[in-house]
């Protein structure tokens, strides 16, 4: 099977799924980050993270990136399966 990454929009819904998991809002995880909350914001919904931002995040929700990650890959899976099955009715 092929290894398809996750788009920009998968690894930003993935976050907001950690943040809504462990009670944080994007205005704390910007200021905890270092990063402003509108750009955060721009790239939660589809704009680009450097990998700086990445690791800080991570760091910030205490969870490695690899398992950031890997929750945006999950995305993609279900995605695959639902197509597999016929779509989402």
């Amino acid at each position: 099977m092929e290894h398809i990454e996750p788009t920009s929009a998968q690894l930003g819904a993935a976050l907001k799924d950690i943040l809504s998991e462990i009670g944080m809002t994007q205005d704390d995880l910007g200021t905890y980050c270092g990063i402003p909350r509108n750009s955060l914001n721009r790239k939660i919904n589809g704009g680009v993270f450097s990998f700086d931002e990445l690791t800080r995040i991570a760091h910030v929700v205490k969870m490695p990136l690899s398992k950031i990650i890997e929750k945006a890959e999950s995305s993609i899976k279900s995605s695959a399966s639902a197509l597999a099955d016929g779509g989402v009715k």
